[in-house]
């Protein structure tokens, strides 16, 4: 890789020069020379370990240079990949496909690893197995259930059952989760956060255009990867995760949240944005606006700066069309509408186009912002007209009691009364402590 032998002695010298003891009874044993490698922890460690990904890459592309070793192409675009890296652990891809079961052991035996099969479990999920195959996802499902449900935050702060028998359900759920201003402890519905990060995906799909992960999904579904498919979320072409991800922009629009539109370029220069199927100009795409001048461009993939002269003074355009044919009847009114767009708007070539998202104010995408707008909508009958009482400075513990105060939902005699708890039979009747919480202490106590 170009390093030169002084600064490879420096780090071969680091390494040999490494020593360490062990703790026995709390005590430390004589120091011993390390075998192999680096200690634990060590912030080298992590710079090296990249400098051996980057040679494992190096010669994964010479065994693909040679014929040894073949590669997976995906979609119509054949985009290429050999092998995933997630931290230490690494995916070759490529390697069984059309194989014997002689051949793959003879692979695996080389690498010193076992024969696998899919689908199979990686980083806790299954890999190569159906959507919908509840089997392969039970144990993924379990692990959400445990740690993530609402029932479970319910039993253990407000109320409802528990193992050791009937709580009392002081406020209602939907109430907890609500927003600090519209009365509630801002928890937000675990609904609101999945769309949320669902959502995301939309956004990171349209402003990380280099990822490997989108060049896939554009490779396979198209340019826009199906999320400008015209509203037909429910399109049984979209499967798996990927349709998931596409579903929940219906989803979103079927609250009446218009998601699905939300997000739009802003064009200074046109360099990175599609001229016919990204909505930059207008409240839909030209492709949706002028479909029939659309069925005559030659290149329907063309950016905005291919089909424009920009003028760099003024920032004025003019059209630079190449059609199958020149249009006619209503495709030249079409024209004529598209070109009045183009003539109002002004370039500035010194800028680049970026993404931004109409539901913010500031433009950029928030997964906090877009919780708070679903929940707004899922909640809103549940919603009091009251703010919750805030302090920051305060623990969280005294801001759930000042809004459990605030709300009358502590277990005080009037409260439990009023549930048909009778505590004349565990208490005393004059070690009354009942609170006025309106105005203090009742009077006479």
């Amino acid at each position: 890789m170009g390093f030169r032998d002084k600064w490879r002695d420096w780090i071969l010298a680091r390494l040999k020069s490494a020593s360490i003891s062990v703790l026995v009874n709390g005590s430390p044993t004589k120091e011993f020379s390390l075998g192999r490698g680096i200690r634990q922890g060590d912030p080298l460690s992590l710079f090296l370990f990249i400098l051996a990904a980057e040679g494992l890459n190096i010669l994964t592309k010479a065994a693909m240079g040679k014929g040894c070793f073949k590669v997976v192409e995906i979609g119509n675009d054949k985009v290429v990949v050999w092998h995933l890296q997630y931290a230490d652990d690494t995916i070759f891809i490529g390697i069984g496909v059309k194989k014997t079961y002689e051949e793959l052991g003879s692979i695996a035996n080389n690498f010193g690893c076992k024969i696998g099969k899919f689908p199979f479990t990686y980083l806790g999920i299954p890999i190569g197995s159906k959507m919908k195959k509840l089997k392969d996802w039970e144990v993924v499902i379990d692990k959400i259930k445990s740690r993530l449900s609402e029932w479970k935050m319910r039993t253990l702060s407000f109320g409802g059952r528990s193992d050791s028998g009937c709580k009392i359900p002081w406020v209602k759920w939907e109430c907890v989760i609500s927003p600090y201003g519209h009365g509630g402890l801002n928890f937000g519905s675990l609904k609101s956060k999945n769309l949320a990060l669902l959502g995301k995906w939309w956004w990171r799909f349209k402003t990380e255009t280099n990822s490997l992960w989108v060049k896939i999904i554009r490779s396979i579904y198209g340019l826009n990867g199906g999320l400008g498919s015209g509203g037909d979320f429910s399109c049984s072409y979209f499967t798996g995760t990927w349709g998931n991800i596409i579903l929940a922009g219906g989803c979103l629009d079927g609250l009446g949240i218009p998601f699905s539109g939300s997000m739009c370029k802003s064009v200074p220069n046109g360099a990175s944005t599609v001229f016919w199927s990204e909505k930059w100009l207008g409240d839909s795409s030209f492709r949706q606006q002028f479909p029939r001048l659309f069925m005559l461009e030659s290149d329907k993939e063309a950016r905005v700066m291919d089909r424009v002269n920009v003028n760099n003074i003024t920032g004025s355009a003019t059209t630079n069309f190449k059609w199958l044919r020149d249009p006619t009847g209503r495709t030249r009114s079409e024209l004529l509408a598209l070109e009045d767009l183009l003539a109002g708007y002004r370039f500035d070539i010194n800028n680049g186009d970026e993404w931004r998202w109409s539901l913010d104010s500031n433009g950029r995408f928030s997964v906090k912002q877009l919780s708070t707008i679903i929940d707004e909508q899922l909640l809103g009958c549940h919603f009091s007209s009251v703010g919750t009482m805030r302090n920051n400075l305060g623990q969280k513990k005294l801001e759930v009691l000042a809004w459990r105060v605030q709300k009358k939902r502590l277990p005080v005699r009037e409260e439990l009364d009023k549930r048909g708890i009778d505590l004349h039979s565990v208490r005393n009747k004059n070690d009354d402590d009942d609170v006025d919480l309106k105005g203090g202490e009742e009077e006479g106590k």
